[in-house]
């Protein structure tokens, strides 16, 4: 059994957006950084107060991905979008985002577009939090809406232990139904410093992810018997339904090169379905992104 891979696609698009705000999170941070390093004290006694920013900063991002959507006996569809956000930071972690996301091949004009705030902190120079509420809306062609939601919100720990990254994320969907997710992972961050000049930098941030979550999503727009039939057809394969569950492998693969306030980053991405996303016609999927961001910090 094959279902619509367009209208039921797990939010490898979905997540698109927030990989983008976990690696612009982690390049302002090692912006702030680079720009408090003649101020910070370089021993192992620095108090945590030290390595937080004295400064309040906007982020302008502009964003063109391409995602290659496969599924066994559907004809492999691009799905390239252009997304634009303004971020506002505050010094003492409070922050404000707005973004929208553009689907140039849709048939009509078709975007998604969130506003959203949250609070991020790091504490005793090794662990981070950050809490987000996202008002999310959709216009245009169904087919790419993915999951129809329209409030979000999640909860991410981070630990720094030298040059790797380890996250917990929590998040949840409410929309026509109610989806909770909660994604495991791990980054290596390597950083060169001075490559061409004395104020540029290159970055990369290999990060890999086991993602579980529940699949309410999966069936919200089907009528009774097609709902029926996929419980049944499921079950017979030995799946569960209308569970919390393993969902797949996330890889994601950038590389950054920043000079002063200016970033490039492209970024490859890789996902690999659970089982019983293949058995109904999945295959590992896979994606780019390039995104340029500025930064403009008032002192």
């Amino acid at each position: 059994m094959t279902l619509n891979i367009n209208k039921n696609y797990l939010p490898f698009l979905r997540k698109l957006a927030l990989y983008i705000v976990l690696i612009l999170a982690i390049e302002s941070s090692t912006y702030g950084q680079e720009n408090n390093s003649d101020t910070i004290p370089d021993t192992e006694e620095s108090d945590s107060s030290e390595n937080e920013l004295d400064y309040n900063y906007l982020n302008f991002d502009l964003t063109y991905t391409n995602n290659k959507i496969n599924s066994r006996r559907q004809e492999t569809k691009h799905v390239p979008g252009f997304l634009g956000g303004i971020s506002f930071n505050h010094k003492i972690g409070l922050y404000a985002d707005i973004s929208t996301i553009n689907y140039s091949e849709a048939s009509i004009q078709t975007y998604d577009y969130d506003f959203m705030l949250g609070f991020q902190k790091d504490f005793l120079k090794y662990f981070d939090i950050n809490l987000y509420y996202d008002y999310h809306g959709f216009k245009g062609d169904t087919l790419y809406q993915g999951i129809v939601y329209t409030h979000s919100g999640g909860l991410s720990l981070g630990l720094t232990l030298k040059s790797l990254y380890f996250f917990a994320d929590g998040y949840f969907y409410s929309g026509k139904t109610d989806n909770y997710f909660l994604d495991f992972g791990i980054s290596a961050i390597e950083q060169f410093d001075e490559i061409f000049t004395k104020n540029d930098y290159i970055l990369l941030q290999p990060t890999f992810s086991a993602s579980y979550g529940t699949d309410y999503w999966l069936y919200e727009n089907m009528g009774p018997y097609i709902k029926r039939a996929v419980f049944i057809f499921l079950k017979s394969r030995g799946f569960e339904t209308e569970t919390f569950e393993y969902q797949g492998i996330d890889i994601m693969l950038p590389v950054s090169y920043g000079i002063g306030d200016l970033s490039l980053m492209f970024a490859w991405m890789y996902y690999i379905p659970s089982d019983k996303f293949k058995v109904i016609g999945w295959t590992e999927q896979s994606g780019f992104m390039v995104s340029l961001s500025y930064t403009l910090n008032f002192k």
